[in-house]
C-alpha cells in the first residue's frame, strides 16, 4: 500500500506571552482538558425545558392535518416527476449509444457484456477486462499528515535552551491525546516561527532538527551577530529571518545600517544558505563572502 504525506496544520503557540519554554506544557494539558478527543456536545431531548423561549414546538407539530395531507400529495407528484424525467434521460442515451456501437461485437468478451449488462470500469484487451490502475492506485494510497511547522512568535521567551527535550515532550502528549491521523516529530519539523520573542543568545543549535530548512528569529535581542556560527553545521537551514536584532545597529555606515555587511557575515558562517530576511542570496554576495575570506587568510 502506498502512502502520501502531506503537511498538516502548524502548531501555533503564539501570542500566549509565555516567557519560558515549559510553559507550552501547561498550555497543552489545558488544550486538551477543554477538547477531549471524539467526544461533542449532545443535546438532550428528554429533559423538558424550562425556558418557555425555546419551547416553541417544531413547524411540524404546527401544521394542521388538511394541510399535511395536501403537503404529501404534492410531494408524490414532484417524485413521479422527477422519475419520468430520469426515464426520459436513460432513454435517449440508450438511442444515441447502443451496446453494439460501444463494443465491438467479434469479441467474445464483449458478447457477454452486452447480452448481461455489466458494467465497465476499465478497458477490454484481448478478450478480458483490465481494470483502471488509477482507480487501483487510489485504493491502495494511505494518507499521512505531517506537522511541519511550528509557531512560537510573538511571546516573552528570553533563551530556547533545552528545546528539543521539552517540544519532545509536548509531542508526545499529542501523540496521545490529539488524534492518530497527524505524525507529530521533532524530525518532521521545516519551519520554525521564532520571531518577536526577547531571546538574547542561540542556546539551541537545532542540530537533533535535521529536516529544519527555515527559521525566523527576527526582531530579538541578539547583540552579537556571531551567535548565528552556532548553525554552520547544520546541513539542511537555507532560508534565515534576523533583521530588527541589535547586532545590526553595531554595523553602521554613514548613520544608515548597511545591511550588505552583516549579509556576507551570515553567508561566511553558514555558506548553504539560500535567503536571509526573505532575500535571495545573490551571485555578487557570495563572491564577495568568498574575497572577503580569502583577505582574512
Amino acid at each position: 500500500m502506498q502512502q502520501i504525506s502531506l503537511d498538516a496544520p502548524p502548531l501555533d503557540y503564539s501570542f500566549r506571552e509565555l516567557k519560558k519554554l515549559e510553559g507550552i506544557l501547561i498550555i497543552q494539558v489545558d488544550l486538551i482538558k477543554l477538547v477531549p478527543r471524539g467526544k461533542k456536545e449532545k443535546r438532550n431531548l428528554d429533559k423538558p425545558n424550562d425556558n418557555p423561549k425555546e419551547s416553541i414546538q417544531e413547524p411540524d407539530q404546527q401544521v394542521v392535518p388538511e394541510m399535511k395531507e395536501q403537503q404529501e400529495e404534492s410531494g408524490k407528484a414532484e417524485e413521479q416527476q422527477i422519475e419520468e424525467k430520469q426515464e426520459d434521460k436513460s432513454k435517449k442515451v440508450e438511442q444515441k449509444f447502443s451496446p453494439d456501437q460501444l463494443i465491438p461485437q467479434n469479441n467474445a468478451a464483449s458478447l457477454l457484456i452486452t447480452q448481461q449488462n455489466i458494467p465497465l470500469s476499465g478497458k477490454i484487451v484481448g478478450g478480458k477486462l483490465q481494470e483502471n490502475k488509477n482507480q487501483n492506485q487510489i485504493q491502495k494510497m494511505k494518507v499521512k499528515l505531517l506537522c511541519s511547522i511550528l509557531i512560537l512568535c510573538q511571546n516573552k521567551f528570553t533563551s530556547i535552551a533545552n528545546f528539543y527535550n521539552i517540544m519532545d515532550t509536548v509531542f508526545g502528549k499529542l501523540k496521545e491525546t490529539i488524534t492518530d491521523t497527524i505524525e507529530y516529530k521533532l524530525q518532521n519539523i521545516r519551519w520554525i516561527d521564532l520571531s518577536y520573542n526577547l531571546i538574547t543568545n542561540l542556546d539551541y543549535d537545532f542540530k537533533q532538527m535535521p529536516a529544519l530548512q527555515t527559521l525566523y528569529i527576527h526582531c530579538n535581542l541578539i547583540k552579537d551577530i556571531n551567535e548565528f556560527n552556532k548553525l554552520s553545521d547544520h546541513p539542511s537551514i537555507k532560508s534565515l529571518t534576523i533583521h530588527g536584532n541589535p547586532f545590526e545597529m553595531k554595523v553602521k555606515n554613514l548613520e544608515t545600517i548597511n545591511t550588505a555587511i552583516w549579509r556576507i557575515k551570515i553567508i561566511q558562517m553558514i555558506p548553504h544558505i539560500v535567503r536571509i530576511d526573505s532575500v535571495l542570496v545573490s551571485k555578487k554576495e557570495r563572491d564577495n563572502a568568498k574575497v572577503s575570506i580569502i583577505s582574512k587568510k
